[in-house]
């Protein structure tokens, strides 16, 4: 397979692709890969790209004493048991976002539980962080609620 290095060659300090990269063979290692042909889903993506595409240059940019396959369990652990008990926190995600499976409200269940002072909500038919652009004339349903669930968590916190 060809260098998949996205730029990870260059060592410069603001090179957010290299960040981006390295947290992805650390932390979440929540890939954009194909669906399997088994899946029975549309494939945009070659059914090349998959696992074995991304991590062999985790170790190759990064060192050996980075984990193939990434520990995800273990970062979940980690960051979401942290984030248990804090208050004040709106979670939202699209149920469309690719990046799903990397958030508090993962296509299985929620990592951590909503609550009146930390919520998590699902935006229904909604994609990456759509809730968080200017409101938009055709806008989703789901979206507009999100952000009116939003502002008004923002107006009671700052009470």
């Amino acid at each position: 397979m060809g260098d998949t290095s996205y730029g990870l060659d260059n060592y410069a300090i603001d090179q957010p692709g290299r960040s981006w990269y390295y947290m992805g063979c650390t932390w979440f290692g929540n890939w954009q890969t194909a669906p399997p042909s088994s899946s029975g889903l549309s494939r945009y993506r070659s059914q090349l790209v998959n696992l074995s595409y991304f991590e062999p240059n985790c170790q190759r940019k990064f060192g050996s004493n980075v984990a193939i396959p990434v520990d995800v369990s273990a970062y979940n652990a980690k960051w979401f048991n942290t984030l248990r008990g804090v208050s004040n926190i709106y979670y939202t995600s699209g149920s469309l976002d690719i990046w799903r499976d990397a958030t508090v409200a993962t296509s299985t269940g929620n990592l951590l539980p909503s609550s009146p002072s930390s919520p998590v909500f699902t935006i229904d038919g909604a994609t990456h962080s759509q809730d968080l652009g200017e409101k938009q004339v055709n806008e989703l349903a789901s979206v507009t609620k999100a952000r009116t669930i939003g502002d008004a968590l923002v107006v009671k916190w700052i009470k």
